[in-house]
């Protein structure tokens, strides 16, 4: 993760699932991205680049991206390092380029050279970091149009330094839209035509002299052979207009006599063969074109299929490849034509392959035979290999043709699966948390693991094929349909408190949470629920305990120091009435003391109301709340009002001291943090339920997670106590709003909520 990519690059890892392993953002773990095209994409693949659009939250619309990929399958784990890419030309380093960009020459002067959009020459062989606009706008004149049209050729007029004179130039330019470069090769066009030109000045003196010397022999030797061969050459055209009885008049016993012999010996004998001629080259045109339409059908079918074919004769050497086997394999025909592929097979692998051998030989056809094969890199492919001999003419076996399938990704993806499948097995099964699989449409199990099994107290054969309903596993079908109310809206279940029954009937208090998954094209819930009835009890005794704690110290400080610190401050009142009756001195230290033992009785007190406890009565909380709202007005100087409205019911004296303190907790943040100027703290009843609401005008409230404080979480670990709903957002007018919602009538799960039965003594 230490790695960067430019400014936004970036190194992460996902699995053959699609599922995140590794990523700088930690809200993506664990999430399945299969939903992407691009991931589908890399899951195929694994390796190689890829381009794509990607849009963040905070973008307005996608942008280019692309990644390089490569897989690591020990651990399943693709491995990517992406880039957007309008950052590539930040990764790239000029300098790296400039000496094989310079090296290209073309001509004598001809060079290749870089520049950018405002006509910056990036590299260039004598003016690189020069501005072609600023060096002289009537010979850049060309550059706007090379800017405007970003690819083609162009022809204009150049000056190098120390030259006198413009010279004619052409330049073939392309544009690299990545980089907002234009990158161009120039050459002087005189220096382009010059090969040309002297071509063409040679020609013409070698055609002047021919011309000169060979005219006068031409027009003598004419003479004497244009008539006769004129004569013959029109007996020709009479015989191949189809006339073979045309004969030549023999006049001398010269060359051209001769000649005329031989045509008339021709024509007499081409004159027999011409009818059985014509007769065997209509029958050869016939068979000459249904070898072709076989050898065009027999060579598509080959060059198209998507296979690698290897077409060996009887020693073993290769007469063919497809593309195919180059593609896959990387050896090209011409370097293996007429060689042995002896190289092609792994060590391992000569036994099935020697086997397969004589199976062709005997001239038998092999059919889907699994094995190995090497790359030209020496990469091993898996491949099901298929053959059958064929035969030559005479009938003898001639070679055989092998057909060898790629199927390493389809083994990989067995084997990935196979290890997926035991691993997931492995896991559900050893989990403490109970695990369930249900289909979505009807809502029944497919599998349970030992863990809810044991927490539910149910046997398998009772539990698999069957719904929650029929296994009466919550105590109504309430629970059911607002779980799955939950689900739909959310998506997926964290930490949901749901009541449930064992087989004996108990009610339990579990925490579920619930995935969407699909098995088999079918969606599926994947349900974990572990059992917090005994967490829940202890939570709540250690809080009863603190609370026991906090009233023993109050009443400690109430009953025993602060009557202790009240006779104290009576001895120092009488002890200052002495002093003055006797004018002595120590009057101003007796005085003294008992200021200070007054400051102690009032500290006392407030520690005493601090730690008191809140009584049972509703009427008790009342006054609780009325007090907080007359500290808060009295020590902040911030306005708190109190209100309560209607009959709370409440009888909880747990429940109650929690409420009490979220408030003050509510309260604290708005004064501290906030910096309300007005807080208001209201206690009412809404139909079944009894709503706490501390709300302020202070600067409101961020929804950021990472901005919750150690109070806040604590406000809600006191509101889960006792069963209540705590919401923190936005007031409805600006500043925040804390609400506690809970029902008035709670039956709590295997918990115990009767209170101390020493409660009532402490409070009287």
């Amino acid at each position: 993760l230490s790695q960067t990519i430019g400014e936004t690059g970036y190194v992460c890892c996902l699995d053959s699932q699609g599922v995140v392993r590794v990523h700088p953002k930690t809200q993506l773990l664990g999430k399945n991205l299969s939903e992407y095209a691009f991931v589908k994409e890399l899951k195929n693949r694994r390796e190689g680049y890829l381009e794509y659009e990607w849009q963040n939250p905070e973008d307005d619309a996608p942008r280019p991206k692309a990644m390089y990929m490569t897989y690591f399958e020990e651990w399943d784990w693709i491995i990517i390092a992406s880039s957007y890419r309008d950052e590539f030309a930040q990764l790239v380093n000029v300098d790296d380029l400039r000496e094989g960009v310079l090296s290209f020459k073309f001509g004598e002067s001809g060079y290749a050279y870089v520049a950018d959009m405002q006509g910056n020459l990036i590299i260039h062989p004598s003016l690189q970091g020069e501005n072609i606009f600023e060096r002289d706008a009537s010979m850049a004149s060309f550059f706007h149009t090379m800017i405007e049209q970003k690819s083609g050729r162009l022809n204009y007029s150049w000056r190098n330094p120390g030259e006198a004179r413009d010279r004619r130039k052409t330049v073939i330019y392309d544009y690299i839209p990545e980089y907002g470069w234009i990158v161009a090769s120039a050459s002087y066009l005189e220096e382009v035509y010059a090969p040309l030109t002297k071509v063409q000045n040679l020609f013409f003196i070698v055609s002047g002299g021919l011309l000169i010397l060979l005219l006068p022999f031409t027009v003598m030797v004419s003479s004497l052979i244009t008539s006769p061969l004129k004569a013959l050459m029109e007996h020709f055209a009479q015989g191949a207009k189809g006339d073979f009885s045309v004969r030549m008049h023999t006049r001398s016993n010269d060359e051209l006599g001769q000649l005329a012999g031989y045509f008339n010996a021709f024509m007499e004998r081409f004159a027999g063969y011409s009818e059985s001629v014509r007769a065997e080259i209509a029958e050869r045109e016939l068979a000459e074109e249904a070898l072709r339409l076989s050898e065009e059908r027999y060579r598509s079918v080959m060059e198209s299929a998507p296979d690698p074919i290897a077409v060996y004769d009887m020693a073993g050497k290769v007469s063919y490849f497809n593309p195919a086997f180059e593609e896959v394999f990387g050896w090209g025909i011409e370097e293996c034509r007429g060689k042995r592929m002896d190289h092609f097979v792994p060590e391992d692998c000569w036994p099935e392959t020697l086997r397969g051998i004589k199976i062709v030989q005997r001239g038998e056809k092999l059919s889907g035979v699994r094995t190995d094969r090497l790359t030209r890199s020496g990469e091993k492919r898996h491949v099901a290999i298929s053959g059958s001999p064929f035969f030559g003419g005479d009938g003898e076996l001639a070679g055989s043709m092998m057909i060898l399938r790629d199927i390493t990704d389809r083994v990989r993806s067995e084997r990935g699966l196979r290890l997926s499948e035991e691993m997931f097995s492995k896991a559900f099964q050893s989990s403490p948390i109970g695990i369930t699989i249900t289909t979505v449409n009807d809502l029944r199990y497919l599998n349970v693991n030992e863990s809810f099994l044991n927490i539910t107290g149910r046997r398998r054969d009772d539990v698999t094929g069957r719904t929650p309903a029929e296994i009466a596993l919550f105590s109504g079908p309430e629970v059911g349909r607002k779980i799955l109310r939950e689900l739909k809206r959310e998506g997926k279940l964290r930490g949901y408190e749901v009541e449930f029954l064992t087989n004996s009937g108990e009610k339990r208090l579990g925490r579920m949470s619930v995935d969407q998954i699909e098995i088999w094209d079918e969606p599926c819930m994947l349900t974990q629920l572990e059992d917090i009835t005994e967490a829940k009890r202890l939570e709540r005794e250690v809080l009863e305990s603190g609370e026991r704690e906090r009233r023993r110290l109050g009443h400690e400080l109430h009953d025993d120091l602060g009557p202790h610190l009240i006779g104290i401050e009576v001895l120092g009142k009488v002890l200052s009435q002495k002093l003055r009756a006797n004018s002595r001195p120590e009057i101003e230290y007796a005085e003294k003391i008992r200021d200070l033992t007054g400051e102690a009785i009032e500290k006392t007190r407030a520690l005493t109301r601090g730690l008191g406890t809140v009584h049972l009565t509703a009427e008790g909380l009342e006054l609780a709340l009325r007090e907080l709202a007359d500290h808060t007005m009295e020590i902040f100087s911030v306005p708190c009002a109190c209100k309560v409205v209607g009959d709370t019911g409440l009888t909880d004296d747990l429940v109650a001291t929690q409420l009490f303190y979220i408030a003050r907790e509510a309260v604290h943040n708005a004064v501290k943090h906030a910096k309300a100027t007005q807080i208001t703290v209201a206690l009412t009843r809404e139909a079944d339920d009894l709503v706490l609401e501390v709300s302020d005008d202070g600067c409101g409230f961020s929804p950021n997670p990472q901005g919750q404080g150690m109070g806040l979480r604590i406000m809600g670990f006191r509101a889960g106590m006792i069963g209540a709903t705590l919401e923190v957002g936005s007031g409805r007018q600006g500043g925040t709003r804390v609400s506690v919602s809970r029902p008035t009538e709670t039956q709590t799960v295997a918990t115990g909520t009767d209170t101390d039965p020493d409660s009532e003594v402490e409070r009287v």
